[in-house]
C-alpha cells in the first residue's frame, strides 16, 4: 500500500494473507509464539518464541528494497497455570517493538519513539473429555495493534481457532499503538467435541435457523479465514491469498 508522510511516499507491504492456522515458515511474516500444557500435571513450556520472514520498506515508484529490519524475538512471559475444578487457565503476554520507524529518516530514532506492541492471552480449558467434550474461554488483552490470531493443537495435529483480532485500518495504526496495554479486552467461547484422549472432532455450532450443529475443523476454521485482517482489506477480492 502507498500512503504519503511528509511528502514522502513509502510503501509497505504485508504477506497478502489472512487469518491462518498454517504454522509452516512460508508464511512471509508472522511472530509466532507457542506453549504446550498438560492438563493432568499443569506443567507448561514455551516450544516457539520467534519471528518468521521480515519487515522491509520498499521504494512506491520503483518497488527497490530500502531496507529489511533486523530481527525481533518477542518478549513471552507465562503466568502459572490455575485450576479451579474442572477449569485450568494458562496465560501469556507478548511484547514487541515494531522494528523500523514510519518515516526512514527517522530510523536512527527508532527505539526511542516505538510504541511496545502488547498482546495478553489467558485460555481457560473446562474439561468434560470423560463425557466427550472441552469448553474453551480465550482471553484477549491489548493495544489492538496488529492483527492477531490464536489457535489450540490437540496431539493428533488438529487446529482450531479460539481467538483472534482485525487490525484498525491505517489511519488508526498510530492511535492503538498509543493506546494502554489493557485497551482491548474481548472473550471467545469454543465448545468442542473429542474423543476419550481429548482429540477434536468438530465444534459446537448453530444454523440458519439456530439448531444445534457440529461444524468440523475445517470447515470452522475456514469461517475465520475469511474475515479480511485489516479494517480496510477486502476479503475473497483477490487482496488476500489463502
Amino acid at each position: 500500500m502507498n500512503k504519503p508522510m511528509f511528502g514522502i511516499h513509502l510503501m509497505y507491504s504485508g504477506d497478502d494473507r489472512g487469518f491462518t492456522v498454517n504454522t509452516s515458515t512460508e508464511i512471509e511474516t508472522k511472530v509466532a509464539t507457542a506453549v504446550s500444557l498438560d492438563l493432568k500435571t499443569l506443567q507448561s513450556k514455551v516450544l516457539i518464541n520467534t519471528q518468521i520472514g521480515s519487515t522491509s520498506r520498499f521504494d512506491s515508484k520503483t518497488g527497490k528494497k530500502l531496507k529489511t529490519a533486523p530481527t525481533v524475538i518477542p518478549e513471552l512471559s507465562l503466568y502459572d497455570p490455575q485450576r479451579k475444578g474442572t477449569k485450568t487457565t494458562l496465560g501469556a503476554r507478548i511484547e514487541g517493538k515494531a522494528p523500523l520507524a514510519p518515516v526512514g529518516m527517522l530510523d536512527w530514532a527508532a527505539g526511542a519513539i516505538d510504541q511496545p506492541i502488547v498482546w495478553i492471552g489467558f485460555t481457560t480449558i473446562d474439561n468434560h473429555i470423560s463425557e466427550g467434550y472441552i469448553n474453551i474461554n480465550y482471553k484477549l488483552i491489548g493495544k489492538g495493534f496488529p492483527a492477531f490470531e490464536a489457535f489450540i493443537e490437540d496431539e493428533n495435529g488438529t487446529k482450531l481457532f479460539i481467538g483472534f483480532w482485525q487490525s484498525p485500518s491505517k489511519k488508526k495504526i498510530i492511535q492503538c499503538l498509543s493506546n494502554t496495554e489493557i485497551q482491548i479486552s474481548t472473550d471467545f467461547q469454543v465448545k468442542v467435541y473429542t474423543d476419550k484422549d481429548g482429540n477434536f472432532l468438530s465444534v459446537a455450532g448453530k444454523d440458519a435457523n439456530g439448531n444445534e450443529i457440529s461444524v468440523n475443523p475445517a470447515a470452522y476454521n475456514q469461517a475465520i479465514e475469511n474475515i479480511p485482517p485489516a479494517a480496510d482489506v477486502m476479503a475473497n477480492k483477490g487482496l488476500i491469498k489463502r
